[in-house]
């Protein structure tokens, strides 16, 4: 029997009225009925399992009008090629049947003349870009068998204004929503764990969001450029985040963490550029990389005690950042994590802090003074890496001054250390280009050889018979 019909097999035949396909038809190829414009109904063998590309299309730019008002929906259907009703204005409704559990990629993908589909209880996934520009669909309900949302399933389809999920949905795909801005509201279920990226971007309809607390990763740009969007939750099992998800929200100026949640994912409000105000749980003990990278609308922010980590660019270039203190809880501050912040002029230094990575504090223009409080007895590796610091006061419990603490200062002119310093490790004031003087007392017993390398303007002050005095000398 026939199994196969092979690409631009019935091409234009517009005399083409009737058609019996045997029960051992398997695929159907690109083009295969193109422009066939004598069809009114095609019935389809369970067995068809492949449909390629523009299978059943038809192009008016060339006069062809396509009458096809019905045609089904086979059990054995795996593989789909795109646009395969493209054109057919005739073709709104097709009801899927009992037992087919999975929607094909691309199956419906530019049948922008669908403006009904009945879905079985036994579907399970809709597949990539399914819908994909189904611009007639203004209401899909989604039987509660269904667990996923492949990408792109219900992209570009602008007229949809309703969206009722399955209560039994776990992940909802890249780009799944995307531009749907035709949407006003949505009810997520409380079994949803993913949200991809840019599922929901450009949805201008929204401006209120419930997220459930099942969900625990939301990726890239998930809801960004929704430019009505003013209100949405923060929910308490979120742990992986992607970047600008809520960029060019225009109308999000705040948000809420909940109590209980102990730490902020890497990213989570990355390019958030019109937040202005953030509330932090006491319960949160760290800030994930870059969580707040670019929210240059935030003029202030309170950090919980209990805070014990802030990773990498946590609030890298939040230009709008004007003072912060951290709490004395802190013990560990990554690479960048308040760099670039244009505006921040006053830093409170936790007591307790004894990790860190470089450029903490590089490029913030405004920050020039700092004072390090009394019970420091370490400063840490890179911690004044490549700053602005022009005034540093250090105290009286200080030690040691590790590797690389002062690399890069370039507009630190004079340092007095106190007296209970004993050791300046390898690199400590490397490259301080500016730096004219520093006092160093006889109780210094240790200076690496080269923690002053490329000081080149330095006059050491200490006394005769001093460590200070030999390192000067050699």
């Amino acid at each position: 029997g026939l199994i196969t019909i092979g690409s631009y097999a019935f091409y234009e035949c517009t005399s083409l009225k009737d058609i019996e396909l045997p029960n051992t038809l398997r695929t159907i190829g690109s083009r295969a009925f193109w422009s066939c414009t004598g069809l009114t109904k095609v019935v389809l063998p369970d067995s068809v399992s492949t449909i390629n590309e523009y299978a059943f299309g038809c192009d008016e730019y060339w006069g062809y009008e396509s009458n096809l008002t019905s045609i089904n929906f086979p059990m054995a259907w795996t593989s789909a090629g795109s646009d395969i009703f493209y054109g057919c204005k005739k073709l709104t409704s097709i009801t899927i049947p009992e037992g087919v559990t999975k929607i094909p990629n691309y199956a419906f993908y530019g049948a922008k003349y669908l403006t009904d589909v009945d879905m079985p209880d036994t579907l399970v996934t809709v597949g990539n870009y399914a819908f994909y520009e189904c611009l007639g669909l203004e209401s899909v309900t989604l039987p509660n068998s269904v667990t996923t949302l492949n990408n792109g399933s219900f992209s570009e389809c602008s007229n949809l204004s309703d969206i009722k999920f399955s209560t039994a949905l776990v992940t909802i795909g890249d780009h799944a929503f995307y531009e749907c801005d035709a949407l006003t509201e949505i009810e997520l279920p409380a079994t949803l764990n993913k949200i991809g990226s840019y599922a929901f971007y450009g949805c201008d309809g929204f401006t209120s969001i419930e997220l459930p607390n099942s969900i625990t990763t939301i990726y890239d740009g998930a809801f960004a450029d929704c430019k009505n969007l003013s209100s949405i939750n923060y929910p308490t099992s979120w742990e992986k985040a992607g970047s600008n998800i809520f960029e060019e929200c225009k109308k999000l100026k705040s948000i809420t963490v909940p109590e209980g949640v102990v730490s902020i994912p890497n990213y989570a409000f990355y390019g958030a550029n019109c937040l202005t105000e953030v509330i932090l749980p006491s319960t949160l003990q760290t800030i994930g990389n870059y969580a707040f990278y670019e929210c240059k609308g935030i003029a202030s922010i309170e950090l919980p005690d209990g805070l014990i980590t802030l990773k990498n660019g946590a609030f890298n270039e939040c230009d709008g950042l004007t003072e912060i203190k951290i709490p004395d809880s802190v013990t560990t501050m990554n690479d960048y994590v308040f760099a670039n912040c244009d505006n921040l002029s006053v830093v409170s230094y936790p007591v307790s802090l004894t990790t860190t990575g470089s450029n903490i504090f590089s490029d913030c223009p405004k920050l020039k003074s700092i004072t390090v409080p009394e019970g420091v007895t370490i400063l840490p590796r890179y911690v004044f890496y490549g700053s602005d610091l022009k005034t540093v006061s250090l105290p009286s419990t200080l030690a040691i001054i590790e590797n690389y603490a002062f690399y890069e200062s370039k507009e630190l002119e004079a340092l007095i250390l106190p007296s209970s310093v004993t050791t300046i490790k390898d690199s400590a004031f490397r490259e301080c280009s500016q730096l004219e003087r520093i006092w160093i007392d006889e109780v210094t017993i240790s200076i690496n050889n080269n923690a002053f390398y490329g000081c080149d303007a330095l006059t050491i002050h200490g006394k005769s018979g001093s460590v200070a005095e030999s390192y000067a000398l050699s």
